[in-house]
């Protein structure tokens, strides 16, 4: 493909500029409280694998350099 059909493509995709704001568009709002609260997690670690022996078996005993990608993790990045 030519530069001047890359050129032309580019242009078509091309994204237009934001309006301009109104007066209107200063005021403030105001949310509706919420509340946060933590618990202790160790994130995304894995304790335990079915790799190598079938068996429910701690990781560090398994003597096979693994790479664990949890559950919840795939979960939460919808992978």
């Amino acid at each position: 493909m030519s530069s001047l059909g890359v050129f032309i493509m580019r242009l078509a995709f091309a994204q237009t500029a934001p309006e301009a704001r109104s007066e209107n568009s200063d005021k403030t709002g105001v949310l509706d409280l919420f509340l946060v609260q933590s618990r202790d997690s160790k994130g995304y670690q894995a304790n335990f694998t079915l790799v190598g022996t079938r068996l429910k078996t701690n990781i560090k005993d398994i003597s096979t350099s693994i790479t664990v990608v949890p559950r919840q993790l795939l979960d939460d990045t919808n992978v």
